[in-house]
């Protein structure tokens, strides 16, 4: 469904497409989501499948590629992370955020970088895999720390063979995919066949690894079946629906997840579930489970199960149900704790509009902040937030040239002249982690601009640079504004200061790390 602008409205497959085009078309149509789409329609194009699977996977495609706004959508997986092995003889374990590069194995997304951390500490205690850079590995001459602290098996410099590693990296895919049992078995036979040659080194080697993974079992059990079975349900609290997954691996709960789908008010748990159910296979390109549990009755399930290859099942009593009341309660739980955080965000921009007297409430922030090391590689930073927080998308750094070294006046002058020449619509308030001295250049850049920010401040440590007693200098205020150090804004303001300072940090040190690849690149031709 496509409206006078060209743009795709809505994307849907039908057995019958009679009879579900002009449903949207009823006299007594209620759903005020169809009566706005109805009322954008310019024209429907149509594409005939030879059956309902085709139609499913069509669909999807479809929707990955227009985003329609009717759709249910699946955000973006981009902010999630995943751990990877990358195509190397002696493949990599790291983790990795964003788009897909390379013929690299991806396991995941995971709930959080946290969960990853964890996951690479335990993987690492097991198999003792690398997780240094390719640049790092090809240039050693003798083993890192990690192989003093039996984290590694330093490959690097021969200490274990290519066959040996694979083995290791075979064993390491089946843990990340829930497959504890059969490593067990695996490492087992392994252990028998050492320890019958009297390789005993090795034997214990093995040992201690079955020892670790069976450590694993024991903290991660949640099935007396060895089930493989991801589970879907949708959580409902105040205005927002989520959809919660847990994801159980022989009978091992292995991950969590929850997503926050693009919906409407007036949309179904049905119709999200199943939208989501497909969109959550076919979009991330998952590996599936033999099969999948929900808690209500799907009119596509039959579709679901032929399209994806998988069964569906409605958990009614026993351990399927179990598994759906824990999926409820964590769901329930991760939607109260956003809830809170949304409220209290709230409440700190409140604050903010009431300390510095504005007439509506701030819906955009910047704030910038200078980086360098001993004024090299001179690297500027704004972050964002709006209305629900930081929007890490819109985070923009600026490389600073041209200035005289440790100069961060300048540097100021010249991330704000650089900003705002371009952008159209100014920021409610502009931010700045500095004093008097960058107050005063950046208002210089606006001057030269010909531009007026509606409010500028600069965010100064104090005196003794203690938390809770910055000082805000405020362009055209002489004198600095002290806030209460319990104040709901303050906070606010140390958290967009600290934002865009651990942000200008991070990537100074990339910028670094870059310098210093190409340096060494230069040395050696």
């Amino acid at each position: 469904m496509i409206d006078a602008s060209n743009t795709v409205l809505y994307v849907g497959k039908a057995r019958n497409l009679k009879k579900r085009v002009s449903s949207y078309f009823q006299k007594t149509q209620t759903s005020h989501r169809l009566q706005n789409l109805v009322n954008q329609i310019n024209h429907i194009e149509i594409m005939i499948t030879l059956n309902e699977t085709e139609a499913l996977l069509l669909e999807n495609q479809l929707i990955k590629k227009f985003l329609p706004k009717y759709n249910i959508l699946l955000r973006d997986d981009k902010s999630y992370p995943y751990i990877i092995l990358t195509d190397h003889e002696y493949p990599r374990l790291s983790s990795h955020r964003g788009k897909r590069v390379g013929k690299a194995s991806y396991f995941g997304p995971y709930t959080s970088g946290l969960a990853v951390r964890e996951t690479i500490k335990l993987i690492q205690a097991v198999f003792k895999l690398r997780t240094c850079r390719d640049t790092f590995f090809k240039n050693r001459s003798r083993p890192c720390l990690l192989y003093q602290l039996q984290k590694c098996t330093a490959p690097c410099v021969g200490h274990i063979s290519p066959e040996n590693y694979k083995d290791d990296i075979k064993h390491a895919e089946l843990l990340l995919t829930g497959r504890s049992r059969e490593i067990i078995k695996l490492l087992k036979n392994h252990m028998t066949l050492a320890s019958e040659s009297q390789q005993y080194e090795l034997a214990a080697k093995l040992r201690d690894q079955i020892t670790h993974i069976e450590h694993i079992q024991t903290k991660q059990a949640v099935s007396t079946t060895k089930a493989d079975s991801d589970v879907f349900v949708v959580v409902t609290l105040s205005s927002i629906k989520a959809v919660e997954v847990l994801s159980i691996r022989e009978g091992n709960l292995i991950q969590h997840q929850i997503f926050y789908p693009k919906i409407f008010s007036d949309v179904d748990d049905q119709e999200i579930l199943s939208a989501f159910i497909s969109l959550y296979y076919l979009d991330i390109n998952k590996s599936k489970p033999k099969e999948i549990i929900i808690n209500t009755k799907l009119d596509d399930a039959a579709l679901l199960e032929r399209a994806l290859n998988l069964k569906v099942k409605v958990a009614q009593r026993g351990e399927r149900k179990r598994w759906i009341e824990m999926a409820e309660i964590t769901g329930l739980q991760a939607v109260e704790t956003k809830l809170i955080a949304e409220n209290r965000y709230q409440s700190r921009l409140e604050q903010l509009q009431k300390i510095f007297k504005l007439k509506k409430l701030p819906e955009r922030l910047e704030c910038f902040d200078i980086s360098h090391h001993g004024g090299e590689a001179t690297l500027a930073s704004c972050v964002v937030f709006d209305q629900s927080g930081p929007a890490k998308k819109q985070y923009r750094k600026f490389n600073i040239t041209g200035i005289t070294a440790s100069d961060d006046y300048a540097a100021i002058k010249q991330v704000i002249f650089r900003r705002y020449k371009r952008v159209e619509d100014l920021p409610d308030i502009i931010f700045i982690d500095g004093g008097k001295g960058q107050l005063k250049k950046a208002e210089e850049a606006f001057l030269e601009l010909n531009r007026s920010p509606s409010l500028l401040v600069a965010i100064s440590k104090g005196p003794d640079r203690r938390p809770g007693e910055e000082q805000l200098f405020l362009s055209g205020q002489k004198n600095a504004m002290l806030i209460p150090s319990d104040s709901e804004a303050l906070h606010l303001i140390q958290h967009i200061r600290d934002e865009s300072h651990r942000f200008a940090l991070m990537s100074h040190r990339a910028k670094k790390r870059s310098n210093s690849r190409k340096a060494l690149n230069q040395s050696k031709k």
